[in-house]
């Protein structure tokens, strides 16, 4: 029999908080690796320990199920590379400083290293000639005035293929994001229709882009910004949620050059409710939109943006696709000190 636990009834879990609060998410999230439903299983297994045992009171039951969660949550867990669903948990939910025991991350890094990082070089691009310029008057739409975002637009785009024009900063893919990234690190700000630098923006363009905002800039694009913002695919909250289990993915699978997709079967195994929510996208079936999302949001706009990862890219034009392979890059190993599972 299937047993359903309300949100706001306390975990099973043991942990004392309501179950909205706490197994909820992952129970959704479903981040075993095969379709039975988490939640039933583990009650299952609360079922069969205590059978046969002698309690005298609720409270020494609640204590032994309480000890049972506790080695079940350390437990590796197939599919997760060596994680427990606790270390998953605290991966997907809890703050950097929580997982300090799984992942630390090197502020000390060559300013000389960080200049060669791709968002980087548009941070200071755009810090540098906003100091320039500045104040700028914004747009009727609160944008960047059009010749000011066409200028940079054309200095981010790197790649020939990538070059079009556009007719305001919302179109350019980098410019457009990245202003608001700016925005929710401080750095800029819009005050009477009018874009200026902050003090602390000021500061990174007399003295320098650090490895502090360099974290910063990490912390701020993975926890605040939306990744699906103007990509146009479903939510699928837990491909930008589950950066730090991928970022591990990349450590294991991505020594050497490898394909997108072998990377997203992987991330797909972890978490396969994934597929479920991209059920309701109608032109491609569940596993390709996955993946597409998956190389798009995190191995493209993320890790290759951020120099932790290189590209390779083939053209297949009989098959109108491009066939993209990364690898960790030396950077990933400087910035990201990994100390688990």
């Amino acid at each position: 029999m299937m047993i359903k636990i309300g949100r706001n009834e306390p975990c099973p879990c043991g942990s004392g908080r309501k179950y909205k609060h706490c197994c909820l998410k992952i129970d959704e999230s479903n981040y075993s690796n095969n379709g039975d439903n988490p939640l039933a299983k583990t009650l299952a297994e609360i079922t069969r320990a205590v059978e046969g045992q002698e309690f005298e009171s609720l409270e020494e039951l609640q204590g032994f199920v309480d000890n049972f969660m506790a080695v079940k949550n350390r437990e590796a867990v197939p599919g997760f590379l060596g994680f427990s669903s606790d270390q998953i948990h605290r991966l997907l939910y809890y703050s950097f400083e929580d997982t300090a025991d799984i992942l630390e991350f090197n502020k000390n890094l060559p300013e000389e290293t960080l200049a060669k990082i791709p968002v980087v070089k548009n941070v200071q691009l755009f810090l540098s000639r906003l100091a320039e310029l500045e104040p700028l008057r914004a747009t009727a739409k609160g944008n960047l005035p059009l010749k000011f975002a066409r200028e940079l637009h054309e200095q981010f785009t790197q790649r020939e293929d990538l070059h079009y024009k556009i007719r305001s900063e919302e179109k350019s893919a980098k410019l457009h994001p990245l202003r608001h990234v700016l925005t929710m690190c401080g750095w800029l700000k819009k005050r009477r229709q009018q874009f200026s630098l902050t003090r602390k923006g000021r500061q990174i363009v007399d003295k320098g882009f650090t490895g502090e905002h360099y974290l910063q800039l990490f912390k701020v694009y993975t926890r605040k910004f939306n990744w699906g913002f103007l990509d146009g695919f479903l939510d699928l909250w837990i491909i930008q949620g589950g950066f730090l289990f991928s970022l591990y993915l990349l450590r294991l699978k991505a020594v050497d050059f490898v394909e997108d997709v072998a990377l997203a079967d992987y991330f797909m195994e972890a978490f396969p409710r994934a597929l479920d929510e991209a059920a309701e996208e109608t032109y491609w079936e569940p596993p390709k939109t996955v993946a597409i999302a998956f190389s798009s949001r995190f191995l493209v706009r993320f890790c290759e943006y951020f120099g932790l990862v290189e590209a390779k890219r083939r053209e297949e034009r009989e098959l109108y696709r491009t066939r993209l392979y990364v690898k960790t890059t030396e950077f990933y190993d400087q910035f990201l000190v990994w100390k688990g599972p």
